[in-house]
């Protein structure tokens, strides 16, 4: 990633010196890259904010000096936060390992609105009307409650208090849940994904394979005198099988869990980056037979770790699947074991990385 692009991606760090919206920088990384433990800090970060609200609108006793106190307490936690963890979500974005929302300027907007009192379930009105999503009109109805209770009490000092303390802690909420939505908005299917990833260093099979004809075009595809030539049907076969197994694994997901269940997001992500570092794999293999001229062992050793990553990130998917299929017809019975084979889809991902 250039340096502008790295110093752009930092900004998000600026939040965290913001009193009232310190968790917000979290609550965005957090969307973006799938990390629920960054989404929870954020949210964490955010609660002496919401409590204070509370206490002013229905407590108002001194007791909310305290709570500015544990506020502005974990202000400071959440810049060393942001400062500590920023790296790690820089390389998450290297990686590709992100959604990306379909209009930055619809998306700008959504935020700004969610953000603003007294219009702020708009928003989510609007999306869920565009998007033919009942519970999002809902939501976004919910939102505006408050305000419309505190126009009718307008002059009931007290239930105007009420009122506005509620609207202002679900201002709030809306605005957390403006940026979940905005990363929502990604139809996460693979099909899809690929074709909204050009600039993601996330290759799709298709692109893999047309990288491998330009290869042969630029004579970098493997000769007759390369010693490793028998290793390429191989490859090919683990190539073919785990594009077959990839969609349905996707296939299977779409039809188990709703794209708004954070499960479905978590299976969509760990698929993704299995895809990634599969085809990373794969190209690296290719690359060892293309630019062999002679065997020996360091390079019988690394060519023997691509292909062993490769069969066992297959097998992962190939699990992943069976178990996909056994929870859909034991209903949820089975989820945990699901869960337990995202985790180990993850560290296998994660080993396999520290070939690249």
């Amino acid at each position: 990633m250039e340096k502008n692009g790295k110093i752009f991606n930092s900004l998000w760090i600026i939040a965290s010196f913001i009193i009232y919206f310190n968790g917000l920088g979290f609550v965005y990384i957090g969307s973006k890259t799938r990390n629920e433990k960054w989404f929870m800090e954020g949210c964490i970060y955010e609660i002496p904010w919401l409590l204070l609200i509370i206490e002013t609108g229905l407590i108002n006793s001194s007791i909310g000096t305290y709570i500015v106190g544990l506020g502005l307490l974990l202000v400071i936690v959440s810049i060393i936060r942001s400062i500590m963890v920023n790296p790690e979500y820089q390389k998450a974005l290297n990686n590709g390992n992100y959604r990306k929302s379909r209009n930055r300027i619809t998306s700008l907007l959504f935020f700004i609105f969610s953000a603003i009192p007294i219009i702020n379930g708009i928003p989510m009105i609007v999306f869920g009307f565009t998007n033919s999503d009942r519970n999002k009109v809902i939501e976004g109805i919910i939102y505006e409650i408050p305000w419309a209770l505190l126009f009718i009490t307008v002059y009931n000092d007290f239930l105007g208090n009420i009122f506005a303390m509620f609207g202002l802690a679900l201002n709030l909420v809306s605005i957390i849940r403006s940026i979940m939505v905005n990363y929502e908005m990604e139809n996460l299917s693979l099909d899809v994904f690929y074709e909204n990833t050009s600039q993601s260093s996330i290759k799709t099979p298709i692109q893999s394979e047309v990288e491998i004809n330009e290869d042969i075009k630029e004579n970098k595809a493997p000769n007759e005198e390369s010693p490793y030539k028998d290793k390429l049907p191989e490859i090919n076969n683990l190539s073919e099988e785990f594009k077959a197994k990839e969609n349905k694994a996707s296939q299977l997901i779409e039809k188990r869990f709703k794209s708004s269940e954070l499960t479905h997001d978590k299976f969509k992500s760990v698929l993704t980056s299995a895809h990634e570092n599969f085809y990373i794999q794969r190209d690296s293999a290719l690359e060892i037979i293309n630019l062999s001229s002679h065997k020996n062992e360091k390079l019988d050793s690394e060519l023997s770790k691509r292909i062993n990553a490769l069969e066992s990130i297959l097998e992962k998917v190939n699990q992943l699947i069976e178990a996909l299929v056994i929870d859909s017809i034991e209903s949820r019975e089975s989820e945990e074991d699901l869960k337990v084979l995202v985790d180990d889809m993850e560290d296998l991902i994660n080993s396999v990385q520290d070939y690249n």
